[in-house]
């Protein structure tokens, strides 16, 4: 088998997860790291947050690919003292390369999205923002279920199928559910284009109280899984399908699941 760089890993993931689909504030690809150092183990995540650093370092990975960015604005100090600092500290002095694909990997057909249709139960999924976002592509998806069910039974489904603790959702708890639209992450930019169509209740994390009393007054449902959770089943997959791409290449790589990666927020 033959030994990875940092650049062959960056390859293989942008065949599948093209950067010229992200947006153009978005930061996506290489965040620390060098091209040309050596790859064997790598982990994904979510966030390349302080815990997730600390402990991948202590494993020895060589690679972490986020789908969050580490940057999003440009860095003005690099006081090590702070969180920011302390991870690019320990990413370069451990030659730790972080990689992030983002809104790419929300777009992409197979990506962040059409994962979360799949899981929610979805067939004939569309592009709900097809006509906003044009050949990129949307950052929603909109399917049809199986067997229609009333908002409050398919809420309690979400919930056992995504193993949570607890999902808020607004609208009649016996509101009939036929069509399913979603969108992984923060969906609130997406609810006027959700009333715009024919779905029934609009998936997605982040969302606000005025966002539940606007779509009360429509009577249409909303069911807010948090956006730690509408994004984290992706990893699974995702990981699979790069260690295939990886086995395919002939490297002697190993991709895992970060296991200390927790949603930010608790409830009691």
């Amino acid at each position: 088998m033959r030994t990875a760089t940092v650049h062959d890993i960056a390859r293989l993931i942008e065949q599948e997860t093209p950067p010229g689909l992200a947006e153009t504030w978005d930061n996506v690809g290489l965040q620390v790291g060098d091209g040309d150092w050596s790859v064997h183990k790598i982990w994904v995540a979510l966030d390349a947050t302080r815990t997730v650093i600390d402990k991948a370092v202590k494993s020895r990975i060589e690679m972490l690919i986020t789908h969050h960015p580490l940057f999003f604005r440009p860095l003005k100090t690099l006081d090590l003292a702070t969180p920011i600092g302390h991870i690019l500290e320990e990413t370069v002095r451990h030659h730790l390369a972080v990689y992030s694909a983002h809104t790419n990997l929300d777009r992409v057909k197979g990506g962040v999205n059409d994962i979360l249709a799949d899981r929610l139960g979805l067939h004939d999924s569309i592009i709900m923002d097809a006509e906003q976002n044009g050949e990129k592509g949307g950052f929603s998806r909109m399917g049809i279920l199986d067997t229609p069910q009333q908002l409050k039974a398919y809420v309690k489904m979400l919930k056992k199928t995504l193993g949570l603790s607890h999902i808020r959702f607004s609208g009649d708890p016996k509101m009939a559910i036929h069509k399913v639209a979603l969108c992984a992450g923060s969906g609130s930019g997406l609810l006027d284009i959700f009333l715009g169509s024919d779905a029934d209740v609009f998936v997605s994390g982040d969302l606000k109280y005025h966002d539940a009393r606007r779509i009360q007054d429509y009577g249409r449902g909303l069911i807010d899984i948090g956006h730690f959770h509408s994004e984290y089943l992706f990893i699974e997959v995702w990981m699979s399908r790069l260690q295939k791409s990886i086995r395919r290449n002939d490297f002697d790589v190993i991709v895992q699941q970060c296991p200390v990666e927790t949603d930010p927020f608790t409830v009691l």
